[in-house]
Protein backbone atom coordinates (compact mmCIF):
# COMPACT_ATOMS: atom_id res chain seq x y z
CA UNK A 1 0.00 0.00 0.00
CA UNK A 2 3.14 2.49 0.77
CA UNK A 3 4.04 2.06 -2.54
CA UNK A 4 0.55 2.36 -4.37
CA UNK A 5 0.86 5.17 -2.21
CA UNK A 6 4.14 6.75 -3.69
CA UNK A 7 3.08 6.56 -6.72
CA UNK A 8 -0.31 7.56 -7.43
CA UNK A 9 -1.22 9.92 -4.47
CA UNK A 10 -4.83 8.73 -3.60
CA UNK A 11 -7.09 10.84 -1.99
CA UNK A 12 -8.03 8.43 0.33
CA UNK A 13 -7.31 4.52 1.27
CA UNK A 14 -9.44 1.75 2.30
CA UNK A 15 -8.52 -1.49 3.90
CA UNK A 16 -11.00 -4.21 3.91
CA UNK A 17 -11.78 -7.00 6.49
CA UNK A 18 -13.36 -7.53 9.63
CA UNK A 19 -10.62 -6.87 11.78
CA UNK A 20 -10.21 -3.71 14.20
CA UNK A 21 -6.71 -3.63 12.64
CA UNK A 22 -5.75 -5.05 9.13
CA UNK A 23 -2.34 -6.61 8.61
CA UNK A 24 -1.87 -7.24 12.21
CA UNK A 25 -2.19 -10.74 11.22
CA UNK A 26 -5.22 -11.33 14.43
CA UNK A 27 -7.81 -13.68 13.02
CA UNK A 28 -5.31 -15.44 10.60
CA UNK A 29 -4.14 -17.73 13.11
CA UNK A 30 -0.20 -16.79 12.89
CA UNK A 31 -0.90 -15.12 16.21
CA UNK A 32 1.94 -12.31 14.83
CA UNK A 33 0.77 -8.58 15.75
CA UNK A 34 2.14 -5.54 14.24
CA UNK A 35 1.37 -1.59 13.63
CA UNK A 36 1.46 -2.01 9.90
CA UNK A 37 -1.69 -0.23 9.73
CA UNK A 38 -0.91 2.96 11.81
CA UNK A 39 2.54 2.69 9.97
CA UNK A 40 0.57 2.62 6.79
CA UNK A 41 -1.70 5.85 7.60
CA UNK A 42 1.21 7.67 9.10
CA UNK A 43 3.39 7.54 5.89
CA UNK A 44 0.02 8.32 3.79
CA UNK A 45 -0.83 11.84 5.75
CA UNK A 46 2.97 12.34 6.14
CA UNK A 47 3.32 12.17 2.42
CA UNK A 48 0.08 13.93 1.59
CA UNK A 49 1.39 16.67 3.77
CA UNK A 50 4.78 17.28 2.30
CA UNK A 51 2.82 17.60 -0.90
CA UNK A 52 -0.02 19.59 -0.41
CA UNK A 53 0.54 21.03 2.68
CA UNK A 54 -2.02 19.78 4.61
CA UNK A 55 -3.79 16.84 5.06
CA UNK A 56 -6.67 16.63 2.84
CA UNK A 57 -7.05 12.82 2.85
CA UNK A 58 -8.55 10.15 4.75
CA UNK A 59 -7.97 5.99 5.78
CA UNK A 60 -11.34 3.79 5.74
CA UNK A 61 -10.60 1.34 7.85
CA UNK A 62 -13.98 -0.79 7.52
CA UNK A 63 -15.62 -1.74 10.57
CA UNK A 64 -13.76 0.20 12.58
CA UNK A 65 -14.36 1.94 15.89
CA UNK A 66 -14.27 5.30 16.70
CA UNK A 67 -9.90 6.24 16.67
CA UNK A 68 -8.49 9.29 15.56
CA UNK A 69 -7.35 9.13 11.98
CA UNK A 70 -9.65 6.79 10.67
CA UNK A 71 -12.63 6.52 8.65
CA UNK A 72 -15.46 3.94 9.10
CA UNK A 73 -17.76 1.96 6.99
CA UNK A 74 -21.23 0.56 7.56
CA UNK A 75 -21.04 -1.34 3.95
CA UNK A 76 -24.45 -1.90 2.36
CA UNK A 77 -25.99 -0.62 5.59
CA UNK A 78 -28.51 1.94 6.55
CA UNK A 79 -27.47 2.64 10.25
CA UNK A 80 -30.98 2.97 12.59
CA UNK A 81 -30.72 6.50 13.26
CA UNK A 82 -28.62 9.78 12.52
CA UNK A 83 -24.81 8.64 13.27
CA UNK A 84 -22.45 11.49 14.74
CA UNK A 85 -19.95 9.82 16.83
CA UNK A 86 -17.22 9.10 13.87
CA UNK A 87 -16.75 9.90 10.15
CA UNK A 88 -18.27 6.92 7.87
CA UNK A 89 -19.37 6.03 4.76
CA UNK A 90 -21.71 3.50 3.44
CA UNK A 91 -20.62 2.10 -0.20
CA UNK A 92 -22.84 -0.29 -2.07
CA UNK A 93 -21.89 -2.45 -5.19
CA UNK A 94 -24.18 -2.09 -8.41
CA UNK A 95 -25.28 -5.77 -8.31
CA UNK A 96 -22.06 -6.85 -6.84
CA UNK A 97 -18.62 -5.68 -5.77
CA UNK A 98 -17.26 -7.55 -9.25
CA UNK A 99 -18.94 -7.17 -13.04
CA UNK A 100 -21.32 -9.67 -13.83
CA UNK A 101 -23.89 -9.56 -16.94
CA UNK A 102 -28.17 -8.83 -16.38
CA UNK A 103 -27.19 -6.71 -13.85
CA UNK A 104 -30.45 -4.23 -12.86
CA UNK A 105 -28.86 -0.75 -13.15
CA UNK A 106 -31.58 1.44 -11.41
CA UNK A 107 -31.14 4.93 -10.72
CA UNK A 108 -34.53 5.02 -8.25
CA UNK A 109 -32.59 2.15 -5.82
CA UNK A 110 -28.93 4.24 -5.95
CA UNK A 111 -30.72 7.99 -5.01
CA UNK A 112 -33.02 5.71 -2.69
CA UNK A 113 -29.91 4.49 -0.94
CA UNK A 114 -27.73 7.62 -1.28
CA UNK A 115 -30.66 9.62 0.86
CA UNK A 116 -30.91 6.99 3.38
CA UNK A 117 -27.19 7.52 4.16
CA UNK A 118 -27.09 11.40 3.78
CA UNK A 119 -30.15 11.84 6.33
CA UNK A 120 -27.89 10.07 8.59
CA UNK A 121 -25.18 12.27 8.26
CA UNK A 122 -22.92 9.51 5.75
CA UNK A 123 -20.86 9.59 2.82
CA UNK A 124 -22.37 7.71 0.38
CA UNK A 125 -20.14 5.37 -2.13
CA UNK A 126 -21.45 3.53 -5.44
CA UNK A 127 -19.18 0.98 -6.70
CA UNK A 128 -19.44 0.77 -10.42
CA UNK A 129 -19.02 -2.98 -12.37
CA UNK A 130 -16.83 -2.50 -15.27
CA UNK A 131 -16.58 -5.09 -18.14
CA UNK A 132 -12.93 -7.04 -18.00
CA UNK A 133 -12.63 -4.87 -21.35
CA UNK A 134 -13.22 -1.90 -19.40
CA UNK A 135 -16.36 -0.90 -20.74
CA UNK A 136 -19.09 -0.05 -18.95
CA UNK A 137 -22.66 -1.54 -20.23
CA UNK A 138 -25.19 0.74 -21.61
CA UNK A 139 -27.86 0.64 -19.37
CA UNK A 140 -24.91 1.66 -16.70
CA UNK A 141 -24.22 4.34 -18.42
CA UNK A 142 -27.82 5.58 -18.27
CA UNK A 143 -28.32 4.99 -14.81
CA UNK A 144 -25.59 7.69 -14.36
CA UNK A 145 -26.64 10.01 -16.46
CA UNK A 146 -30.07 9.33 -14.58
CA UNK A 147 -28.64 10.04 -11.27
CA UNK A 148 -26.57 13.02 -12.82
CA UNK A 149 -29.86 14.65 -14.30
CA UNK A 150 -31.35 14.44 -10.05
CA UNK A 151 -28.32 15.64 -8.86
CA UNK A 152 -28.39 18.96 -11.05
CA UNK A 153 -31.37 19.81 -9.78
CA UNK A 154 -31.37 18.16 -6.39
CA UNK A 155 -27.05 18.63 -5.52
CA UNK A 156 -27.52 21.29 -3.15
CA UNK A 157 -29.49 19.55 -0.56
CA UNK A 158 -26.52 16.57 -1.13
CA UNK A 159 -23.14 17.92 -1.40
CA UNK A 160 -21.57 20.07 1.84
CA UNK A 161 -24.74 18.74 3.69
CA UNK A 162 -25.33 16.82 7.42
CA UNK A 163 -28.22 15.39 8.87
CA UNK A 164 -31.08 17.27 10.31
CA UNK A 165 -31.75 17.23 14.28
CA UNK A 166 -34.22 14.43 13.79
CA UNK A 167 -34.52 11.25 10.91
CA UNK A 168 -37.13 10.93 8.81
CA UNK A 169 -40.29 13.20 8.51
CA UNK A 170 -44.19 13.53 9.03
CA UNK A 171 -45.97 12.38 12.36
CA UNK A 172 -46.03 8.43 13.31
CA UNK A 173 -42.48 7.75 11.30
CA UNK A 174 -40.68 5.27 13.27
CA UNK A 175 -37.00 4.92 13.04
CA UNK A 176 -35.41 1.79 10.54
CA UNK A 177 -33.09 -0.96 11.80
CA UNK A 178 -29.88 -1.10 10.31
CA UNK A 179 -30.24 -3.42 7.13
CA UNK A 180 -27.93 -4.61 4.86
CA UNK A 181 -28.09 -6.04 1.12
CA UNK A 182 -29.91 -10.09 1.27
CA UNK A 183 -28.93 -12.32 -0.77
CA UNK A 184 -31.91 -14.76 -1.04
CA UNK A 185 -32.13 -18.57 -1.61
CA UNK A 186 -31.32 -17.85 -5.72
CA UNK A 187 -28.30 -15.94 -4.55
CA UNK A 188 -29.57 -12.58 -6.21
CA UNK A 189 -28.55 -9.92 -3.77
CA UNK A 190 -31.75 -7.11 -3.36
CA UNK A 191 -32.17 -4.35 -1.05
CA UNK A 192 -35.99 -5.31 -0.03
CA UNK A 193 -36.52 -1.84 1.99
CA UNK A 194 -36.26 -0.22 -1.63
CA UNK A 195 -38.39 -3.11 -3.08
CA UNK A 196 -35.42 -3.54 -6.35
CA UNK A 197 -33.47 -6.69 -6.94
CA UNK A 198 -30.31 -5.30 -8.28
CA UNK A 199 -29.09 -8.80 -9.86
CA UNK A 200 -31.61 -11.10 -12.00
CA UNK A 201 -29.38 -13.50 -12.37
CA UNK A 202 -26.84 -15.88 -10.32
CA UNK A 203 -23.57 -15.14 -8.69
CA UNK A 204 -20.96 -15.51 -11.23
CA UNK A 205 -17.17 -15.31 -11.08
CA UNK A 206 -15.46 -12.58 -12.61
CA UNK A 207 -12.79 -9.57 -12.84
CA UNK A 208 -13.61 -7.26 -9.50
CA UNK A 209 -12.74 -3.85 -10.49
CA UNK A 210 -14.25 -0.50 -8.41
CA UNK A 211 -14.94 2.49 -11.38
CA UNK A 212 -15.21 5.01 -9.55
CA UNK A 213 -17.77 6.52 -6.77
CA UNK A 214 -20.08 9.39 -6.51
CA UNK A 215 -20.06 10.75 -2.72
CA UNK A 216 -23.09 12.95 -0.71
CA UNK A 217 -22.79 14.81 2.47
CA UNK A 218 -19.84 16.08 3.87
CA UNK A 219 -16.44 14.38 3.43
CA UNK A 220 -15.13 11.85 5.91
CA UNK A 221 -12.29 14.82 5.70
CA UNK A 222 -14.73 17.52 6.71
CA UNK A 223 -15.74 15.35 9.97
CA UNK A 224 -12.18 14.30 10.68
CA UNK A 225 -11.36 18.08 10.78
CA UNK A 226 -14.56 18.76 13.23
Amino acid sequence: MMDAIEKYEPDFIYTDGTDQQPFSGSGTGTGYKCDAMQRVMADFYNRTLARKGEVDAFSIVKFRDATNGTVNTCETAIPADIKTDQAWIAETPIGDWFYAPDFVYSPDAVIRYMLEIVSRDGVFGLCIPIAPDGSLDEACVKMLADVGEWMRVNGDGIYGSAAWKVLGEGEGETQRPARRTDWGASGQPSFPHLGLPLHDGTRRSALCLVHGRARGGRTPQDRLSG
